[in-house]
């Protein structure tokens, strides 16, 4: 197979870049063999070079089975990417696409503004006139994001959402609860703050939040919250990512509800999964969903009291946040798994 990517291989920053390399993984463990282009788009020259050499090789050495494309979040930048996907097409190469993110189609919710705008959209609409025409399968991550896109051709299909098998055995209470992620309004990071200040002042629930983020916590989202006994926050990626699962009793999603997050599937949601740890979320539509409908945690209204009461329930009920934990490794292992979603991918593209 062949494995487009728009990302440098190790850098597993954020969820656009470790989504990637966790489906090129899968389909290596699958027994696939694997013909990766990677490197940024932004680096242009850089670019322009790999797809170029990927294409003599491919031209000289023989073409794939099918092709998998995890593309950027936003449009391509460089027409060499079309025109591989234009020339595989031509050659007869099955491919699948994972669409990953339509925020150009929210006019309120995107910041982005004047002619930058102008231009991002319309490079976006010939991107999916590009795909629309090359692609045999195009995926997206929830129903509700597919349901944006209306074409006969491609196919749509729903990818799973996955994580890893990194379940542990069940440890003491710890008292910490771990959030994974961006900090900002539409992240519902005030929402969050609120609710452990309403824990621990209010409810005499001693709850301590382990907030871990890119960000070096300049937000003004923290104003008045700085000095608190029961907040820390924590830089941090690889082990020291795992120490802090490891040592957590439950993971929290606060998005705030829109437009937008209502259709999004955070990828932070599947990382709590794979460490069997019972989620609390918001009422995000899909994130939502899926919680409840796998039994893998509770569902909070977008504000700060109903988030705070759902975490004291599990802290309250042992046996129900028992229960939920066996749920977690029950939905991961059954068909949550990136090998599952890896699977599926290959038996659309290939019509299996």
């Amino acid at each position: 197979m062949l494995f487009i990517s728009f990302i440098d291989f190790g850098d597993m920053s954020s969820g656009s870049s470790v989504r990637p390399q966790r489906m090129y993984r899968a389909f290596e463990e699958l027994g696939y063999e694997i013909n990766l282009l990677s490197g940024l788009q932004n680096r242009k020259l850089e670019r322009n070079r790999n797809v170029y050499k990927k294409y003599r090789e491919l031209k000289k050495n023989g073409l794939p089975d099918f092709c998998y494309v995890e593309p950027p979040s936003g449009p391509f930048f460089n027409l060499c990417d079309h025109l591989l996907l234009i020339w595989l097409k031509l050659k007869g190469v099955p491919i699948g696409l994972f669409y990953r993110d339509a925020y150009w189609k929210f006019a309120d919710w995107w910041q982005v503004k004047g002619l930058k705008r102008f231009f991002i959209v319309k490079m976006q609409q010939f991107d999916l006139f590009i795909i629309k025409r090359t692609c045999k399968v195009v995926f997206f991550p929830t129903k509700s994001m597919a349901d944006l896109f209306v074409f006969k051709e491609p196919s749509k299909g729903i990818l799973p959402p996955a994580g890893d098998n990194m379940i542990l055995m069940p440890h003491e209470n710890t008292n910490n609860v771990v959030y994974v992620g961006g900090v900002s309004h539409r992240y519902g990071t005030d929402i969050l703050l609120e609710a452990f200040e309403i824990l621990n002042e209010q409810l005499h629930i001693k709850i301590n939040l382990k907030l871990v983020c890119r960000e070096a916590a300049t937000s003004v989202l923290f104003e008045g919250y700085r000095n608190r006994h029961w907040l820390e926050i924590i830089n941090a990626s690889g082990e020291a990512l795992k120490s802090i699962y490891n040592s957590s009793d439950i993971a929290v999603f606060s998005g705030r509800r829109d437009v937008y997050m209502d259709f999004s599937m955070p990828v932070k949601l599947f990382e709590y999964m794979s460490y069997g740890l019972p989620v609390v979320t918001t009422n995000c539509v899909e994130a939502a969903s899926f919680v409840k409908n796998n039994g893998i945690g509770l569902v909070a209204k977008d504000n700060a009291q109903s988030l705070a009461e759902n975490i004291a329930r599990l802290y309250k009920e042992p046996e129900l946040k028992q229960k939920i934990h066996e749920q977690c490794i029950k939905t991961l292992l059954e068909g949550n798994l990136w090998q599952h979603r890896a699977k599926q991918a290959a038996n659309e593209i290939m019509g299996n």
